[in-house]
């Protein structure tokens, strides 16, 4: 997410409030959630720090558990309560004849709580069927896009994060949507264009992605039981690493890939299910990413490839209590070019290996106020990735730095107040 000056958020606001002279209606409504949680255990961890270099091999340290990839909220084994907490204010302003205008600010903990915006838009009701967006809003990447950070929304503290990860969560740009209704079902079909930038730091490297020609499409249908929902989503990806990173790695980028003249093309797609049958409710997603060529692979760095991630969640609500367990995995396959030592001579050779985690989560849910809700979960993540180290005994064992083992072995703890007014 693209950072915004609080005042300039605060500007924003002040001018939708301002629009109230002319507005039939101004709506402001506000969310928060204030979680708390640590990991349980310690694993193996090696530091995905590219400057670090090869001497930075793994070792017993402090297991994390990373709640939020977009906003950098992280466990780990001391008690905190920034990683999954968070607050907004949502200011809609009705300007008559279907024209409004939204403007929302956040803050996030692991982003040490500073305002960002992250809606901004315009929109037009040309009729009952037919909407048009423009602005900044929410990437609709998945099932809980929309509304993702408003925890009083679904049943977790978090949705699980073994779905595809991404970089950024908005977009700038033109969405159009057409609803309508076939019998006893409800249904709409979303198409939007735009561009997105996110600035993205990982010790003393700091990476600019630029999403351009970012498209998509979101088809949902729901009947009184069953809500599907499809989309799809294409982008050119423009990488911009710092001066640190060019002058210890000069090649990290093969044949300039991931620059403006060489765009890194990455398509998405996911599929989204939910069924309630009386007090019982089943939802489950499913997404796939993948870049045209694997990113990146030069010799010593991995190139990320193809990449899946699903859940499947179930819960039965009594009265004002919702016990639920999760069940996700991810997958993430890699390329690896590195040196092998054979007898009188050092070779270079790609490998293919993959990055696979499983997590469980059990939590409960209590609605003890109309507007408000009390959470506690638990989850254990396993790491199922292919040994690198081992099963690739020959390569320099600095080659391989995403960390694979017990890498991923965490539990985790946590719980959450979410509100909503």
């Amino acid at each position: 997410m693209t950072k915004i000056p609080a005042k300039l958020g605060l500007l924003t606001a002040a001018m939708l409030a301002v629009g109230s002279v002319h507005a039939a209606e101004v709506r402001i409504n506000g969310f928060a959630s204030i979680a708390g949680g640590q990991t349980l255990s310690e694993g193996t961890t090696t530091s995905s720090h590219l400057t670090s270099g090869p001497t930075d091999l793994p070792g017993e340290g402090k297991a994390t558990y990373v709640a939020d990839p977009v906003t950098d909220g992280v466990y780990d084994d001391q008690w905190s309560f920034n990683p999954d907490s968070n607050y907004g204010i949502q200011i809609t302003a009705d300007l008559g004849e279907g024209l409004s205008a939204t403007g929302q600010i956040t803050g996030n903990g692991g982003e040490d709580f500073e305002a960002v915006v992250s809606w901004a838009y315009i929109s037009y009701e040309f009729n009952e069927n037919w909407t048009v967006m423009a602005g900044r809003q929410r990437l609709p990447l998945f099932y809980y896009s929309d509304f993702i950070d408003v925890g009083y929304a679904y049943h977790w503290i978090r949705p699980p994060q073994e779905l595809v990860a991404t970089d950024g969560d908005t977009f700038n740009g033109v969405k159009v949507r057409y609803s309508n209704y076939i019998g006893s079902w409800d249904w709409s079909a979303e198409a939007y264009y735009g561009n997105s930038e996110e600035d993205v730091a990982s010790g003393q490297i700091t990476t600019t992605i630029k999403s351009e020609d970012q498209h998509g499409v979101v088809l949902r249908a729901s009947n009184s039981w069953l809500i599907l929902r499809a989309t799809y989503s294409g982008a050119d990806s423009v990488t911009e690493l710092d001066q640190l990173l060019g002058a210890n790695y000069p090649n990290i980028i093969p044949d300039g890939q991931g620059s403006e003249e060489n765009p890194l093309k990455y398509t998405f797609m996911g599929l989204a299910a939910q069924m309630n049958f009386g007090n019982v409710f089943i939802v489950s997603e499913y997404t796939h990413g993948k870049p045209d060529n694997p990113a990146f692979p030069t010799n010593g760095f991995s190139g990320r490839d193809e990449a899946e991630g699903w859940y499947v969640s179930t819960g039965i609500r009594l009265g004002n209590f919702t016990p639920h367990i999760t069940y996700s995995e991810n997958t993430v396959d890699y390329v690896q070019t590195g040196p092998v030592v054979t007898p009188g001579q050092l070779s270079d050779v790609t490998a293919e290996f993959q990055s696979k985690r499983e997590a469980i989560t059990a939590g409960v849910r209590w609605d003890f106020h109309p507007s408000a809700a009390l959470k506690v979960e638990y989850t254990t993540r396993t790491d199922k990735s292919d040994d690198f180290y081992k099963g690739n005994g020959n390569f320099y064992e600095g080659a391989g730095m995403w960390g694979y083992g017990e890498t991923g072995e965490v539990d985790v703890v946590a719980v959450a107040l979410d509100v909503i007014f």
